[in-house]
């Protein structure tokens, strides 16, 4: 099969746990055999360097990217009040993105275009337009879910408001994009579960294909933390900030030596230029996997957000040891104390590293999260099934 996978942000290189996720999707393709056409918006946080991507990927994906310009207008936000689309996705709609794609889509045939996120949808009428190919949407979150539990933690009145009004638009412009596809790829079960009871379109659960890498090395005791995510997505802020206010001061009460290192992209000077006892900030890097093997144990104290944690999955792929809360795991089928660590309060966290302070216990947990991600995120048992899905839809 032909596909045209369009992305709101360039795959490579792997920033994130959504670069991450589109890459291994169009490799496991092209490894399955498949053409995958790969079709990029990018912007002042997202640039596209083709010229720093790998000489194949570029030739094989034959990889284009358009510009687009993301950055906030107070002006259209005004507007954007007396519109029913949500401005996180408007500001997404670009007239040179528009033209460019429609170009692209009346010079080349495709049998399937994969929508990777919520955030590519405002091009679906441009598609409808020009061709009748079958339109897969990617879904790797539930975007007003998101914005509804940051609204409920928000305690500026004003900023409750707006996240609460932002939810609600979110809300009915997701319903209407899965009703407007063919068919809908979600990452976790639990997303499935809710696009299916809404979507009233055929639904799909795709997990994000990882190899199995080298085993991080398992030696001596480990008060060294980390955590690693885009600082410009606010459940990650919201995660780390509370984790530093609330968990962080027991944590050190019984662990002095102590050290929470944390990286991602747009880390913000609270973080990166403040000393706070405790955390070493190392902004963004160049390399999140060479970061990660740098230390034994990540943590995820997420408190909202949707989809899967991709970082979690790359942790698990290295062997490594994961104390995540129960929100941070969602979506992911491993046990607590098997294949990794929950922990909610600051005893749990307490408990935790104390318990994975054992180099043995560490390797354990770290062998058994492996021996998951090969039962059920190699592309063996996520391509082919995938494949079958999308011929199965009916056609338009």
């Amino acid at each position: 099969m032909k596909f045209l996978q369009i992305c709101q942000k360039p795959p490579l290189p792997l920033t994130d746990g959504g670069c991450i996720a589109f890459h291994a999707l169009t490799t496991g393709l092209m490894h399955a055999g498949h053409g995958v056409k790969v079709f990029t918006l990018f912007t002042d946080k997202h640039d596209f360097l083709p010229e720093n991507m790998p000489e194949e990927y570029v030739q094989k994906t034959d990889i284009e990217g358009v510009y687009v310009d993301t950055n906030m207008n107070f002006v259209d936000v005004y507007c954007n009040f007396m519109t029913r689309d949500p401005y996180n996705l408007s500001r997404f709609f670009s007239v040179d993105v528009d033209i460019r794609l429609t170009r692209l889509l009346q010079k080349e045939k495709y049998d399937c275009i994969i929508l990777e996120s919520i955030f590519t949808t405002p091009y679906l009428p441009t598609i409808r337009r020009n061709v009748n190919t079958k339109v897969i949407l990617r879904s790797h979150n539930i975007e007003h879910q998101i914005w509804n539990k940051l609204a409920f933690g928000e305690k500026n009145f004003f900023k409750r408001i707006y996240l609460s009004y932002l939810s609600k638009k979110l809300y009915k412009a997701e319903i209407e994009s899965w009703r407007s596809v063919d068919g809908i790829a979600c990452i976790s079960y639990d997303d499935l579960q809710f696009t299916r009871a809404l979507s009233q379109k055929p639904s799909y659960l795709l997990p994000v294909a990882m190899p199995v890498h080298e085993p991080v090395e398992m030696i001596g005791n480990e008060l060294k933390v980390y955590h690693i995510g885009s600082m410009d997505w606010l459940p990650n802020l919201e995660a780390i900030n509370s984790f530093i206010e609330n968990t962080l001061p027991t944590v050190l009460n019984e662990f002095p030596n102590f050290e929470f290192h944390i990286a991602g992209r747009r880390m913000p000077p609270s973080l990166h230029d403040k000393k706070i006892p405790g955390v070493v900030s190392w902004g963004e890097v160049d390399s999140a996997e060479a970061f990660a093997r740098k230390f034994q144990i990540m943590i995820v104290p997420l408190q909202s957000g949707s989809g899967i944690r991709i970082k979690i999955l790359e942790a698990f792929a290295m062997g490594m040891a994961v104390i995540s809360t129960e929100q941070g795991i969602r979506g992911i089928d491993v046990d607590d104390r098997k294949e990794f660590y929950l922990a909610e309060t600051s005893e749990e966290w307490v408990a935790a590293i104390q318990a994975l302070q054992d180099p043995n216990e560490r390797k354990r947990i770290g062998n058994n999260a492996q021996q998951f991600m090969q039962a059920s995120y190699s592309n063996s048992k996520i391509i082919q099934p995938l494949v079958q899905f999308i011929k199965s839809l009916p056609k338009r």
